[in-house]
């Protein structure tokens, strides 16, 4: 008696094997931004995400993004002032933890066709967190753009407080701020 069981076997590998290509966005570094609003005692600042990749894959329909994952180098934050990113590195333990990440979980829309409810996990520090923030999706034939912006507490990463001197402090709340601009691609 023959085993059909090396048949079907091969049967399944070859049916799971077949991938669909799904469209997918391609983020244009040079037209897109990221940055964190900082309030201190004395000195406010805003620090700017110079690298980042983001890899974004859009529904079915192609109407809106089904996942999305943005991650980058924390040591890639820059203030403009050298100093203060040392200090800002030696907060986040850089060398212990040198990664950040953002992976979408779920997109709602809210109200008008271009407003939407983003929410998905954000790792910083070692620790994951779950973040929701409102988002603006644009698309055209030949871009699309994402405008949002979400209100972080640094201390549920176990980031401490900054205090200095015993009477500057920076908030813990920062504003993380983006516009992304990408173009579809076949993945």
């Amino acid at each position: 008696m023959k085993r059909p069981l090396p048949r079907i076997l091969l049967l399944l590998g070859l049916a799971t094997s077949v991938v669909v290509a799904r469209p997918t966005l391609s983020v244009e570094p040079a037209r897109s931004s990221v940055s964190v609003d900082v309030r201190a005692t004395g000195d406010s600042f805003t620090a700017t995400l110079t690298g980042f990749s983001a890899a974004i894959a859009l529904d079915d329909a192609n109407t809106v993004p089904s996942t999305a994952t943005v991650s980058f180098q924390v040591a890639d934050l820059k203030t403009g002032n050298d100093k203060r990113d040392r200090k800002m590195n030696a907060w986040f333990e850089s060398d212990r933890f040198p990664q950040g990440l953002f992976q979408l979980q779920q997109l709602t829309r809210e109200g008008s066709s271009d407003r939407y409810r983003a929410a998905g996990v954000l790792t910083l520090h070692g620790q994951a967190k779950a973040v929701e923030f409102p988002l603006t999706i644009v698309p055209s034939a030949d871009a699309w753009s994402f405008d949002g912006e979400a209100v972080i507490d640094t201390r549920d990463f176990g980031l401490p407080i900054i205090r200095m001197f015993g009477l500057l402090t920076v908030d813990p709340q920062v504003k993380v701020r983006f516009h992304l601009q990408a173009k579809t691609s076949e993945s």
